[in-house]
């Protein structure tokens, strides 16, 4: 049996209920006010302490839970004695009391009461270390439909903009993954790790257009409704005291307050593993060499793209190439623009030089062309004005330096989310520029080490005129109706 209150409620009665891992059956110690040794048994689900009802002095007082504060009935010491300790209240009797399951009873509901300390069964109390949810990687499981699991979504009505916690058959409930830690006794915090946006927390809205939705993403503004409640299954059980150690630190129970605000819920979950002291220096070598891999794939991308222009003269550089327009210079352009503002104002660290508002509808695309008052030599200059900049900000930042991208939909990030989209979209404009200029003179590659064409004119032509009979084969085969399409 465990000891309990039945609601939240000031004076409800403490009463032994069967263990089945419920909040209201979770203890925590405190100092008592009156000193002494004295300590002050606190639910976590009520907040309130457990106390004798009025500090009466009388034999049979009943014990309720009380807003604590420095009456006697709510101060206990603790004595050991066979089996377990004696709950002893501070309360004035000529004669030693003792908290007691009233006439020592076995029954689910009987109630606490104080009485003499007199070596009978039902004041003899000891205390069972809360066990919560295994915590670590898990799939997070709605009460009311256990068969499914919490993933993204959007709400059905379409009222809020951004992704929310939904329910979905676990086969579909990834990306994201989501990590359980302890934030308190009883209280747990959903991390949500996606592939993309990073690390966050699972908080509860308390406004907006859908009050009380689950957002993934408010990593900046902690709430204590950040902080979960768990309901443990009945094997795991927690009793009502104990006395090996009188010390608080050895009773597991925690006290569990709302959990302060917190300045970045990613720099509380970089790393959601334990770690002993001893590995944060191999941590902060991995972190390093992570950066400086991801950094390295960049430079050399910048290089390649650079190198697409050379040998190429003012009209091939700038001359449209696709029907939309798609053009060498302008692919150079565009990248050191985005790559200026996501190193740069994304992390607090503005490029010196003038850019055109990403929001300014005037000026969207013009950063994909060269107008014929701008020269090939102050693109490239700029970009790699650019390019040094974008160094520094890399070498001062760690991999989870916090940072604010306001046109995505989920605005903070992390340099190491930058750090993939600025490879992402480098790698992918970078094979524009391939074919743009192979097109043009045959060079492919990236670098002048294979630009070289490896076999000469006829074998090319061989080739291609080979590809071509094939697809036209192709076509007619599978009935397509569109054999020669593309001649």
């Amino acid at each position: 049996m465990c000891l309990e209150v039945a609601t939240a409620a000031e004076g409800e009665v403490v009463a032994q209920r069967r263990c089945a891992g419920r909040k209201n059956a979770l203890w925590t110690l405190k100092s008592s006010p009156l000193g002494g040794g004295s300590y002050q048994i606190v639910n976590v689900y009520s907040g309130k302490c457990m106390a004798v009802e009025n500090s009466s002095p009388s034999a049979g007082a009943l014990v309720r839970q009380q807003t604590c504060g420095s009456q006697p009935g709510a101060s206990l010491t603790f004595t050991e004695t066979d089996g377990g300790v004696w709950l002893q209240p501070k309360t004035l009797t000529t004669t030693p009391q003792c908290l007691e399951v009233a006439e020592s009873s076995t029954a689910d509901g009987a109630r606490l009461r104080q009485w003499g300390c007199d070596r009978q069964p039902g004041s003899v109390f000891t205390q069972e270390r809360f066990q919560g949810p295994p915590l670590g990687w898990a799939k997070i499981r709605p009460a009311s439909a256990p068969s499914l699991c919490v993933t993204e979504g959007r709400d059905r009505k379409g009222l809020y903009a951004s992704a929310v916690a939904v329910q979905r058959a676990c086969a579909q409930a990834v990306p994201p993954r989501t990590y359980l830690e302890e934030a308190g006794t009883g209280r747990y915090r959903i991390q949500w790790h996606h592939p993309e946006f990073g690390i966050g927390c699972l908080t509860v809205m308390n406004g907006g257009p859908v009050p009380g939705m689950l957002e993934p993403w408010e990593r900046l503004r902690l709430r204590e409704a950040s902080s979960w409640s768990s309901r443990p299954r009945p094997r795991r059980r927690a009793a009502s005291a104990s006395g090996r150690r009188r010390r608080a630190s050895a009773w597991a129970w925690r006290a569990a307050p709302p959990p302060r605000a917190s300045r970045s819920c990613v720099s509380r979950v970089r790393r959601p593993w334990p770690r002993s002291s001893s590995s944060t220096h191999n941590d902060h070598m991995i972190d390093d060499s992570a950066k400086e891999h991801l950094h390295g794939d960049l430079r050399a991308m910048r290089e390649a793209m650079l190198w697409k222009l050379d040998g190429l003269g003012e009209y091939d550089v700038r001359r449209p190439l696709t029907v939309t327009g798609t053009n060498l210079l302008g692919l150079v352009k565009h990248l050191s623009t985005w790559e200026a503002r996501y190193l740069g104002e994304v992390f607090g660290r503005p490029f010196p030089e003038p850019l055109p508002r990403w929001d300014d509808l005037a000026e969207r695309g013009a950063d994909l062309w060269v107008t014929e008052r701008e020269t090939r030599e102050e693109i490239v200059g700029r970009c790699r004005r650019v390019w040094e900049h974008s160094d520094a900000t890399i070498a001062a930042l760690t991999l989870d330096s916090p940072g604010h991208v306001p046109w995505w939909p989920r605005p903070d990030v992390q340099l190491f989310n930058v750090l993939i989209h600025l490879l992402t979209e480098t790698s992918r404009h970078l094979g524009h520029a391939d074919i743009l200029r192979e097109q043009l003179d045959g060079s492919t590659g990236a670098s002048a080490e294979y630009a070289a064409p490896q076999h000469d004119a006829a074998f090319r032509e061989a080739h291609h005129a080979r590809i071509e009979r094939a697809a036209t084969a192709a076509a007619a085969a599978f009935g397509r109706g569109d054999a020669g399409r593309t001649q």
